[in-house]
């Protein structure tokens, strides 16, 4: 499989990021955006946090 560099999005972290042919649309891919999956899970935490943020400010305005 390919590999490419990435930095991970919540420790800034390099790693090696595996680019695999199966993909499912709507799947949160941990190892896209984190070097580990409790940085995965941590990334997804914040990223739901800020649309739900979000989401709140745009319905009280």
């Amino acid at each position: 499989m390919a590999r490419r560099k990435g930095i991970c999005k919540v420790c800034g972290k390099e790693y090696l990021v595996c680019i695999t042919a199966t993909r499912y649309p709507g799947v949160f891919y941990w190892q896209d955006v984190a070097c580990c999956p409790e940085c995965g899970r941590e990334y997804l935490r914040q990223v739901e946090e800020a649309r739900a943020s979000t989401k709140t400010n745009n319905t009280n305005g």
